[in-house]
């Protein structure tokens, strides 16, 4: 079966080599699931948000013990990877980015456009 995105298309096969199937279509599907930005703790920690400024997921400072985060986040900075420019596309192409960067443990920094 083709899992379609919301404009009933076929996502690209090259989104599907950044993480799986499963994880593009729940980005594509939910986009309470998919990254924003990042909170980022006073110890280097990692907590991924949506557009609802939601946390998702944390990593700590090494970029492992990842954890489904909830709840308040404490943070001392917070950056963003896309803005009102990216379209739907972009934004789930961007997001599948993210996760794989976050899930293989490496930085961040790199896919920020902005950050206070």
């Amino acid at each position: 079966m083709t899992e379609i995105n919301e404009k009933n298309e076929a996502p690209k096969k090259s989104v599907y080599k950044l993480i799986g199937r499963k994880e593009i279509l729940a980005l594509s599907n939910r986009t309470s699931a998919m990254p924003y930005g990042v909170y980022i703790g006073e110890d280097g920690t990692e907590t991924l948000f949506n557009r609802c400024y939601e946390p998702i997921i944390q990593r700590d400072a090494k970029g492992k013990n990842i954890v489904k985060a909830s709840g308040w986040i404490v943070h001392k900075h917070q950056a963003w990877f896309y803005d009102g420019a990216f379209t739907g596309k972009a934004r789930v192409h961007m997001a599948s980015v993210v996760m794989k960067a976050f899930y293989s443990g490496e930085p961040l920094t790199k896919l920020m456009i902005n950050k206070r």
